[in-house]
């Protein structure tokens, strides 16, 4: 399915919106991904939640991947510098070392 960015771009926002403030410090990453991609797939396919959750799981993947991709290259950066995250996400991630 292919969406046009003009009707997928309110559609993301306005699933965005509907988290800040209600995501509890507690919910993992996978179930706050989860809630957005329900917000969002909810939106344009009502009720469909095997879509929501394949949308969350490539997601997830996805991001897992990068991750382990930027690990090499991070652990060797944080081997001369401190290094930090500065993140716009939802308030519920973890503050502290990593």
């Amino acid at each position: 399915m292919t969406i046009a960015r003009e009707r997928f771009d309110p559609v993301f926002y306005a699933a965005d919106d509907a988290l800040v403030g209600g995501v509890p410090d507690t919910l993992s990453i996978e179930d706050t991904i989860g809630r957005l991609a329900t917000g969002v797939v909810g939106a344009i396919r009502p009720g469909d939640g095997a879509l929501a959750a394949r949308v969350a799981t490539r997601f997830l993947d996805a991001e897992r991947a990068q991750i382990e991709r930027n690990r090499p290259m991070l652990a060797r950066l944080s081997a001369r510098y401190h290094l930090g995250i500065v993140s716009n996400f939802y308030g519920n991630l973890p503050g502290g070392v990593c």
